[in-house]
């Protein structure tokens, strides 16, 4: 499995590709910097995520992505098996950023619930 700079493979990417491509009420989206994904919904709503695939996320990684990618609002863990630490959703909030897993996003992006 070929994997990017991040670590993340073409695979998970792909994946995400297809969810937002075929999700009613996203109206485009865009790619870039790898792993940063732009939504625009048709209500106007605008969000910015990074997705991710460590298993375990720490606070450090949160660090090291917000320096990287201040725009982004979610930290997406891209499998189902990842997590985050206690101590990484808490430095998520200080910095204004959330933490989901991949299937909770997918859940908020079909209810168009994202918060």
């Amino acid at each position: 499995m070929q994997h990017n700079s991040f670590g993340v493979s073409f695979s998970t990417i792909s994946f995400m590709e297809r969810v937002l491509s075929s999700k009613n009420g996203i109206i485009t989206f865009e790619r870039t910097k790898d792993i940063v994904f732009h939504i625009r919904f048709d209500n106007g709503n605008e969000y910015v995520f990074v997705l991710i695939a460590d298993y375990i996320t720490s606070a450090a990684k949160v660090r090291e992505l917000h320096m990287a990618f201040p725009e982004a609002q979610f930290i997406v863990l891209g499998g189902n098996w990842m997590r985050a630490t206690d101590d990484a959703v808490a430095e998520a909030k200080s910095l204004g950023v959330e933490i989901m897993p991949q299937k909770s996003f997918i859940a908020a992006l079909h209810k168009k619930a994202l918060p």
